[in-house]
């Protein structure tokens, strides 16, 4: 029977296992079967979404919650039978530091487009030529422009729309949060896929983004028991689905042999035989770290780009200059530090979903988000939790867990007001963990995708798009080329 081999069990590749599942289940005739089987070099399977009970505190390893703007996400909360658990997030504003003080951000914003010129007007984030500029731009003109968009950098297209001093203060902090990547090189296609068509079609933003507004609901929401409930959903409906979950397999190989359909008959029949064993042979070869191998029909690399770029260079012909576009991807290195503190030792009210660093503070500190306000459950009672984001941008972390948390709490203790020791401290670091997407970037991975042999596809985080919903969507985009090339 035909096997599909899922590398990476992030939740990108369990995702695409979960889609082989259903096309398995729903679309295949009586008697015909797909055997999958998801290798992951980790002891553990979800990747960078992992969450802890700690005494009494709920830690989230990497994203605490995810968007409801794209259903992908939601879509399969509700197939793992947990939309009981979707939890939204407690209010809505959100502090910027500037000058080394703490500012509300304008509310009324449709992802960097401002939508209330109320609330932009009572910001304290801009000068009163700032809040003029970002007015003016109602009166934008929608543009005949003939020919395809050509992609382009977000920070210069936000500054001819809403002027200098909002991307600085408002658009740039929201996108490194985000992104962890600098605007002025940050793809607009990539970031906002149809932003630019949509000034073109509408002229000003804000008309654009005061039509498509309403139909209310949070736009960001978790889980209960956080995240990490979906991971552990999932690993349970795949294993009861005959999901083969090989932890701790490393794949350090991967070879291309002939096509399923040029194979002929008597091995696929040797391979009908063969069903009882694990691993057989296929159109490739897979070779995993300690010895051994298994043979797949088709494969979905669900992989850091770096990581998929090592095993696509040995394929050559097969996969055109694949290796060095996924290696052309840059990448920074980020860690998320979680401190937990007695009520009484945070000055701060923490009333707010958290806080954004401008680049322009030089600060490693990127973002903090007030975990234990932003959802229930996340703290003790008389206690709080607040989550760090540190960045590396072109330089390294520390590698002591101990130095990385002291520069949480140091870059921390002036703006919150924290007094005594935490009682918590966890350190979660993604070592080249953030692809950064340059402009340019969906027409080569586009190109990249298209030059794929036939039953190979990639998943994850370094091509449609960072969060949580993006890389299911990327995962069950994977598993059905596979799925139907077979």
């Amino acid at each position: 029977m035909p096997r599909i081999a899922v590398v990476g069990g992030g939740i990108a590749g369990l995702a695409a296992a979960h889609r082989l599942v259903e096309l398995r289940d729903r679309e295949l005739p009586a008697g015909a079967t797909l055997e999958v089987v998801v290798l992951e070099a980790a002891p553990g399977l979800g990747g960078k979404i992992a969450t802890e009970r700690i005494e009494g505190f709920l830690v989230e390893a990497g994203a605490d919650s995810f968007s409801t703007r794209r259903t992908d996400a939601l879509e399969l909360v509700e197939a793992l039978e947990l939309g009981g658990e979707i939890l939204p997030t407690v209010g809505g504003r959100v502090l910027v530091l500037q000058d080394g003080h703490l500012e509300e951000l304008p509310g009324g914003l449709a992802l960097v487009v401002p939508t209330d010129l109320g609330e932009v007007l009572r910001s304290r984030l801009l000068s009163a030529p700032a809040k003029v500029r970002v007015a003016l731009e109602l009166l934008r003109p929608p543009q005949r422009v003939r020919g395809p968009e050509k992609d382009q950098a977000t920070a210069p297209f936000l500054r001819r729309h809403f002027g200098a001093e909002y991307v600085e203060r408002v658009a740039a902090p929201l996108l490194a949060g985000i992104h962890a990547t600098d605007a002025e090189r940050l793809s607009l296609a990539a970031a906002f896929p149809g932003l630019a068509a949509t000034a073109r079609r509408h002229g000003s933003l804000i008309r654009a983004a005061r039509r498509r507004s309403g139909g209310g609901g949070p736009t960001r929401v978790s889980l209960a028991g956080g995240v990490g409930s979906l991971v552990d959903a999932l690993v349970l409906r795949l294993e009861a689905a005959g999901v083969e979950l090989a932890t701790g397999r490393a794949l350090v190989g991967l070879e291309l042999a002939a096509p399923l359909a040029a194979r002929p008959a008597e091995s696929r029949a040797a391979r009908e035989a063969d069903r009882g064993t694990t691993f057989a042979s296929g159109a490739f070869t897979l070779t995993l770290a300690g010895g051994g191998s298994l043979g797949a029909d088709a494969v979905v690399l669900a992989l850091p780009a770096g990581a998929a770029a090592r095993l696509l260079e040995p394929l050559g012909p097969a996969a055109p200059g694949a290796a060095a576009v996924l290696r052309a991807i840059p990448t920074t290195s980020t860690a998320t530090v979680s401190l937990g503190f007695r009520r009484v030792d945070v000055r701060h009210p923490l009333d707010a979903l958290g806080l954004l660093v401008p680049a322009r503070e030089g600060r490693p500190l990127g973002a903090c988000t007030f975990a234990s306000t932003k959802f229930p459950g996340r703290a003790p009672a008389g206690a709080v939790l607040v989550r760090a984001y540190l960045s590396a941008g072109g330089a390294e972390l520390p590698r002591d867990d101990e130095a990385v948390t002291e520069l949480a709490l140091a870059e921390l203790e002036g703006v919150l007001g924290l007094a005594g020791q935490p009682l918590l401290t966890r350190v979660h670091r993604f070592p080249h963990g953030n692809p950064q997407y340059r402009v340019g970037h969906r027409e080569r991975i586009a190109a990249l995708e298209a030059a794929l042999p036939p039953g190979l596809a990639l998943a994850g985080c370094a091509y449609h798009g960072l969060g949580i919903p993006d890389c299911i969507a990327s995962g069950r985009r994977a598993a059905e080329r596979v799925a139907s090339q077979l």
